[in-house]
């Protein structure tokens, strides 16, 4: 249970830094937001770009 509402979080998580680009495919990640996809893509091996 606590696994799944963490798999969660990290989705909503992984949405709300990505957005930026879905709206404006010719915009690019700044330094944090970077840091930020890094960080969730260590603590879940499972998502995916």
């Amino acid at each position: 249970e606590e696994m799944t509402g963490a798999l969660s979080q990290g989705r909503k998580l992984l949405e709300n830094i990505r957005e930026p680009v879905r709206r404006d495919p010719d915009s690019s990640l700044n330094p944090d937001q970077l840091e930020n996809l890094a960080t969730v893509h260590s603590r879940n091996p499972l998502s995916s770009c």
